[in-house]
């Protein structure tokens, strides 16, 4: 692959497939994690969080549904299991969550990454992307583009893009990638932003 990054789309959701080790640490040290985000977060957050984490509990069900504060807690009790500071726990959670994805990749030979950081193992993908640079594919109605092959004069099949996405529908052997009207072929193209 020329390209650095493939990013495919599965269900709607466009996932970084992951496939070597190095690809994984490139992406880590790219990314801000969630666990970074709380801690930010925390640090100025109001004074009421240090003691929603020290077992305030109305405190504590007021922030339930906030993300950061989720991952705080997890990190909080982390921290207290493993016997170590907060901040120690927060490193230590971020080394045995990148170890278990590398131990992933190992053992599965690849893994597909969300944008929140989440991962899965052996999905099935119509549509991807390769892209040089680290940016997720967020793409419009205005990035589709039809092309008649061999021009109006000659052509009688449509292609359908959307940025430098070659549109594909369908599986395994069953791919169409090339419709007979530009009609179709546009249709094509929005079905993959309306799933997005």
């Amino acid at each position: 692959m020329d390209n650095k990054y493939r990013f495919v789309n599965h269900e709607g959701n466009w996932l970084l497939k992951i496939t070597t080790i190095e690809q994984f640490e490139e992406y880590a040290d790219q990314i801000e994690d969630n666990y970074d985000r709380a801690f930010r977060w925390y640090l100025t957050a109001p004074s009421e969080i240090e003691e929603a984490l020290n077992g305030d509990f109305e405190l504590s069900l007021k922030h339930r549904n906030n993300e950061n504060f989720r991952n705080l807690q997890y990190l909080h009790l982390f921290s207290s299991r493993k016997g170590v500071s907060f901040i120690d726990g927060i490193n230590l959670a971020k080394a045995e969550k990148a170890l278990n994805l590398r131990n992933t990749i190992t053992t599965h030979g690849e893994i597909f990454i969300n944008q929140a950081g989440g991962y899965q193992l052996n999905i099935e993908y119509e549509n991807w992307i390769d892209k040089n640079e680290f940016v997720w594919p967020n793409f419009t109605e205005k990035d589709i583009r039809i092309e008649q092959w061999g021009g109006e004069a000659s052509g009688s099949h449509y292609y359908a893009y959307i940025g430098n996405l070659h549109v594909r529908e369908g599986k395994n052997n069953d791919v169409v990638i090339k419709w007979n009207t530009r009609e179709e072929a546009l249709n094509a193209a929005k079905k993959i932003l309306e799933k997005s």
